[in-house]
């Protein structure tokens, strides 16, 4: 049989395979390069950028689930002045495709970060996290609402020519009115799922393992939900839709590949083991073979309902 060929394309983006590594879950790259060869995975994004610098949630902020895992980081980071000076001077070792994970607590730092970063020619996405809380909206994430992802979409694509991602929370009712109210502000893609929300609690003190309560669920117990969302937007939008939530398997990735992905970020994962992304690319070969599959690009969206 003939060479697996697992290029696929997110609009205007090459990637060599569709695996990415997912924001928040390996740092800014640098953490993973003594386990893995950068140039070997798909793509990359980095953990979720502010403008200015950031020192998160107070501990505990993370917490161990059955099939995953509960965080709060609430978003670390080192804003993008230090990112710049940085992390794109270590990115452009690596022939990959790069994204950076914009965050903002309103609408102007959206823009803000990526006016500061458009001109970077390493970085060659933002993937814009409209799950991030807004403080002056009392908390609420702005795709929680089609109105603000439109707008907060819409102001970026003014002042970018970079593809813009929207990445977008399950926490929804309807995700695919979010998911259209993005495309038709200009999103180049959509990225889907972000964390669900979840709690802990400590029978013996009465007190959450978390300490804001709250944190998101990620790892493989939001594999089936997320899976039915990535489908239900597939069938909502026309462009293109990376999938992410409790993959960690090359039967995973087709999975979601199959229901409508034309790529998958890895998460959780990657926390379990750094050279995750690597041994499930080997996986994916394999597997490909296995099912006399030749092209990974055939199965996007192949999947066969009813009947």
């Amino acid at each position: 049989m003939s060479e697996i060929d697992l290029t696929t394309k997110i609009g205007n983006l090459a990637l060599k395979n569709p695996i990415i590594l997912a924001s928040g879950t390996a740092g800014y790259g640098y953490e993973l390069e003594k386990y893995i060869n950068f140039n070997e995975i798909g793509g990359f994004v980095s953990k979720g950028i502010y403008f200015d610098p950031r020192k998160g949630n107070d501990s505990p902020r993370i917490y161990e689930t059955p099939c995953g895992m509960l965080n709060a980081i609430g978003l670390q980071g080192i804003g993008v002045k230090r990112f710049r000076d940085e992390i794109i001077p270590f990115w452009e070792k690596y022939d990959t495709v790069f994204g950076v994970n914009v965050a903002g607590e309103t609408e102007d730092e959206y823009v803000k970060v990526v006016e500061y970063l458009e001109r970077e020619k390493r970085v060659d996405f933002f993937e814009i996290n409209l799950s991030c809380p807004n403080v002056h909206e009392g908390g609420k994430s702005p795709s929680w609402d089609s109105q603000k992802t439109f707008s907060i979409i819409k102001e970026i694509k003014k002042i970018s020519k970079k593809h813009i991602m929207a990445k977008l929370s399950p926490n929804v009712t309807y995700i695919e009115e979010i998911a259209k109210a993005a495309e038709e502000a200009g999103a180049d893609s959509i990225s889907l799922v972000n964390t669900f929300v979840g709690m802990a609690v400590d029978i013996k003190t009465k007190k959450p393992q978390i300490k804001n309560v709250f944190g998101g669920v990620s790892g493989p117990a939001i594999k089936p939900m997320a899976l039915a969302l990535v489908f239900k937007v597939f069938k909502s939008v026309k462009i293109p839709i990376v999938g992410m939530g409790g993959i960690s398997s090359a039967g995973d990735i087709l999975e979601f590949i199959i229901s409508g992905a034309s790529a998958i970020e890895i998460g959780t994962a990657t926390i379990v083991d750094p050279r995750a992304s690597l041994k499930m690319l080997k996986q994916l070969k394999d597997l490909m073979r296995a099912l006399n599959h030749k092209n990974i690009k055939d199965l996007i969206g192949s999947i066969i309902t009813g009947g």
